[in-house]
């Protein structure tokens, strides 16, 4: 069974949350005192690196190629997407390497 858990990326203070409760209270969600415009709630994908590290949405992974991490509603799971948009790769996580993610380090998906 995989571990449900999520990550927040603080747009106001440019930094992540991993500890937290999420309320949602009529209709509405509320974290930390910010409004939902504020922050991007990422799910654990339930994997983990080659390091040992755990693999969220987002997270820029290194393999072959580097590519970001992304939840996809037509296929319902999670997958590795690289610059050519006709490449969606499965996600084998032995073989992936967390580099980033794509708050802190857009500049990795330059190269």
């Amino acid at each position: 069974m995989r571990t449900i858990k999520f990550r927040a990326w603080d747009r106001t203070n440019k930094r992540f949350w991993s500890h937290f409760s999420v309320s949602s209270a009529h209709g509405s969600i509320w974290f930390r005192g910010l409004k939902k415009e504020d922050w991007e709630l990422m799910q654990f994908t339930g994997l983990i690196d080659k390091n040992g590290k755990e693999i969220y949405e987002g997270d820029i992974v290194k393999g072959n190629r580097v590519g970001i991490i992304i939840y996809s509603d037509e296929h319902a799971g999670f997958y590795t997407f690289f610059k050519r948009r006709d490449l969606i790769d499965n996600i084998f996580p032995e073989y992936l390497e967390v580099i980033g993610n794509i708050y802190e380090n857009p500049e990795l998906l330059s190269e």
